[in-house]
């Protein structure tokens, strides 16, 4: 037999620990001595002492993929449902500013610094070519920034010099991003940082002072945090250690959850402040 048999196997294993079985085998250019393990593979067959740990190591290879799949389809359905429940994400916002035909108590600072951090995640995605159920709802909350945006300038009455200079310089940095070369590209999210540090600090340092939360919807805030957690794990998932993407996702919890807690403890203060002001101007 071409194979020996685990007792010769043992002998000469107890002779030489470095020993490795060779054999004779034809080659095209006549007899050759090639390494046992290849001599197997030419022969199509595998020895019966090998044979359980190759089916054990195939087996967890098949283990190994299926849980990735599962990883993976369950990661974009968790980015999807992040989509699809974003449209409904600053609505409450939206409605509760129209309803009250008032802005008050809404940082203005707050949606000018939210607009580059979510324009500017967009834009690092696209460039990446990353799937889009990875980011698709910061293109969602972006549109629903600028009608917010929009209902400050209408309802605060802001100059036209104002809305002209946000506008401009807006637009000029998305085009200057989209030129960015590839190894400038993780700068997108890093400045982000500051971005979001720009637009939620204010809102809460206002609310502080104020001692309420005037007209801030709460439940956007609420759920950006389960966004933000489950942003982690698809992150994680389908586009691996992005550092930059999961600072950005855990700061961006806390401070949604700071403002969550504020909103709690506020509450009260808050329904009197409202109160206060929707009967004050009859």
């Amino acid at each position: 037999s071409v194979y020996p048999t685990r007792r010769a196997v043992s002998q000469r294993s107890a002779a030489a620990p470095v020993w490795r079985p060779l054999v004779k085998m034809r080659a095209a250019t006549g007899e050759g001595v090639v390494p046992f393990q290849a001599a197997r593979r030419r022969l199509g067959r595998t020895s019966p002492i090998e044979q359980p740990r190759r089916r054990a190591g195939a087996i967890l290879k098949a283990r190994a993929a299926s849980e990735n799949v599962l990883q993976v389809a369950l990661s974009k359905a968790f980015g999807y449902s992040l989509m699809t429940g974003s449209f409904m994400l600053e609505v409450p916002q939206i409605v509760k500013i129209w309803a009250a035909k008032s802005a008050k108590g809404i940082s203005a600072a707050s949606r000018y610094w939210a607009v580059p951090m979510y324009s500017s995640s967009v834009v690092y995605h696209i460039l990446e070519k990353y799937p889009f159920s990875c980011y698709g709802e910061n293109l969602v909350i972006l549109l629903q920034n600028f009608a917010i945006v929009g209902l400050l300038w209408y309802y605060n009455r802001t100059p036209v010099k104002e809305v002209a200079g946000v506008t401009g310089a807006f637009v000029a940095m998305t085009a200057l991003q989209f030129q960015l070369p590839p190894g400038l590209r993780p700068a997108l999210i890093y400045a982000n940082i500051p971005c979001m540090l720009g637009a939620y600090v204010p809102q809460i340092v206002e609310n502080h002072r104020a001692g309420n939360t005037g007209q801030l919807a709460i439940l956007p805030a609420a759920l950006k945090c389960v966004g933000c957690a489950m942003r982690v794990f698809t992150t994680l998932t389908q586009i691996g250690m992005d550092i930059a993407l999961l600072a950005n996702f855990i700061l961006s919890l806390v401070l949604n959850a700071i403002l969550v807690f504020q909103g709690w403890v506020m509450r009260e203060n808050t329904a009197r402040a409202n109160a206060a002001a929707a009967v004050g101007p009859a």
